[in-house]
Formats: C-alpha cells, structure tokens, sequence
C-alpha cells in the first residue's frame, strides 16, 4: 500500500475517533449534587433503620464530591447522628445499650422501640456484665460528643455560611 494511501487512512481513522469523543456525551456521568440529595432524601424519609443508614452512606458520598454543599452537609450532620444511634456496629449507641440489656426492636419509624429485658415481663435487672460507668462516660466522650462536633463544626457551619445568602427565590437543591 502506498504511504500516501496509509496516512489517508490513519488520518481518517484519527479523525472519526477525535470526532466521536468530542460529538458522542460521556455514557457515565458523575452523581450531582440534586441527585445525591434526592437519592438521600428518597432513603432518609422511607422512615426505616436501613434507609436512615443508607441515606448515612449517600450523604458522605456526595460530601467527598460536593463538601460546600450546604444542603448536602445539613443531612449529613443529620444522618451521621442517627447513624450512631441506630447502627448494630461495635461502638455504637445500640451496641453500649444491648450491653445493659437493653435491646432495639423494629425496623420502622411506626415500630422502632428499645426496649429493656425485663424478669418476669415487668421487672428490669441490669446484668451483672454491663459496662462501668467509665465505659459509658468514655462512649460519651470519646464517641457522641466527637460525632456532635463534627456535625457541627464541619457541616453546620457550612450549611449556614451557605445559607446565608439564600432567598425564597433559590432552587432547593442551590
């Protein structure tokens, strides 16, 4: 083959190639910011433990993409708190309450419940295998009020800075 022939055909192959990357959209996109907060919004409010967990998972995924979001930081500072209070995780609230025989029952908002081992169906007896007060002092400050903070001081803030100029007029999702 002639090399005036090859380059016609390397520089058409080139061109059909550059043309369908620069005419044809990306088949994947990246979740915007409206999407992850429907995503989780559509979770947070099916009013169920999973969801509230999910919804969790969803908001910090979209704060790693969008972290000045001030919507997006609300429902995580949100989220995160219920997160520790519902999750069956080692270190959680219901992990420390189980251990005082105190068990989460329900996994909707209509059934959700914590409720005591009780003797006889009436009586509660702490177990002799529940933790020192210095277990529940340290998961307070060790666990709870960090998880408070970081609600506050690294989501809050940015929500009200963000809001600050808000209007009626603002989309919802900024």
């Amino acid at each position: 083959m002639p090399r005036r022939a090859r380059v016609r055909i390397y520089s058409l192959f080139f061109g059909l190639i550059l043309t369908l990357f620069l005419l044809i959209p990306a088949t994947s996109h990246a979740t915007t910011a409206p999407e992850y907060i429907d995503t989780g919004e559509g979770q947070l409010f099916s009013e169920t433990v999973n969801g509230a967990l999910q919804a969790h998972d969803t908001f910090a995924n979209a704060h790693a993409d969008y972290p000045d979001d001030p919507v997006i930081n609300a429902y995580l500072a949100l989220t995160r708190l219920l997160k520790l209070g519902l999750t069956d995780d080692s270190g959680a609230l219901t992990d420390l309450l189980s251990k005082f025989g105190i068990r989460r029952s329900g996994d909707s908002l209509d059934t959700l419940g914590f409720e005591p081992d009780l003797i006889d169906g009436e009586h509660f007896t702490v177990p002799e295998t529940a933790p020192s007060g210095e277990t529940v002092r340290a998961f307070l400050a060790d666990t709870l009020l960090p998880a408070i903070n970081d609600s506050i001081e690294e989501n809050l803030d940015t929500t009200l800075s963000g809001l600050s100029g808000w209007t009626a007029d603002t989309d919802k999702h900024n």
